[in-house]
């Protein structure tokens, strides 16, 4: 199964129109950031987080760390339905988990989430108020499917991903380096991409587009084959 690309969005147009040609992609204002911006970011907000006393996990009678919900796979958050928002704060959680993406290695908290029909979804960290990384696996730890570290600023998002029913989806939300906080996850189904089409112009009734989508229909929207 091809796996949308990890920084991908729903960036092809479901409705070819007369006027356009070739495939379309959406653009967002966050890929230009100044990476070197970024940087300085990220440094500042490590020397707060090596500043600040990670809260200390809560033990029980016997001294031993108490199990958290949403510690690891195994006692991972459900999410039952979609659209889907949690609240929560990573800093008492342990670092389980480490994602692909570059730097990682703080606390993190799990969620599932176990489609009964194939779905495309996107994930959320934007809103958190961290230096966050966002992973997805598929069935267990061994199966990365997608990862991403600074989409928004210094949050993270995964664009839409195609996820299989009857599948077992993890998101592990992670900091980089031990940045932990407050965050807001959220997860949702993946609405259609259409525009609007000029004056004048007529559906093409091409098969519905998708990112990395070949168009092998015609020479394009509308045109005449070569």
């Amino acid at each position: 199964m091809r796996k949308a690309p990890l920084w991908a969005g729903c960036a092809a147009l479901v409705l070819c129109c007369i006027a356009f040609a070739g495939a379309a992609f959406a653009s967002d204002p966050s890929l230009s950031n100044n990476n070197a911006h970024l940087l300085v970011l990220k440094e500042k907000l490590a020397r707060e987080a090596a500043a600040q006393p990670i809260p200390e996990r809560p033990r029980d009678a016997d001294g031993r760390f108490v199990s958290l919900a949403g510690d690891s796979f195994a006692t991972a958050y459900p999410i039952d339905n979609l659209p889907y928002t949690a609240l929560g704060n990573t800093c008492n959680y342990s670092n389980d988990y480490d994602a692909s993406c570059a730097g990682g290695g703080a606390a993190d908290v799990v969620y599932s989430y176990t489609p009964a029909v194939n779905q495309l979804v996107h994930f959320s960290l934007c809103n958190s108020s961290y230096d966050t990384q966002l992973s997805v696996f598929e069935d267990g730890p061994a199966n990365e499917i997608a990862c991403n570290d600074d989409y928004c600023s210094l949050q993270s998002y995964i664009g839409c991903t195609e996820l299989e029913a009857g599948h077992t989806y993890y998101i592990v939300l992670d900091g980089f380096g031990n940045a932990c906080g407050e965050y807001e996850l959220n997860v949702a189904v993946c609405g259609p991409c259409e525009t609007a089409c000029p004056e004048g112009a007529q559906l093409e009734g091409e098969p519905v587009c998708y990112d990395e989508y070949l168009d092998s229909y015609d020479g394009g929207c509308n045109s005449v084959p070569p």
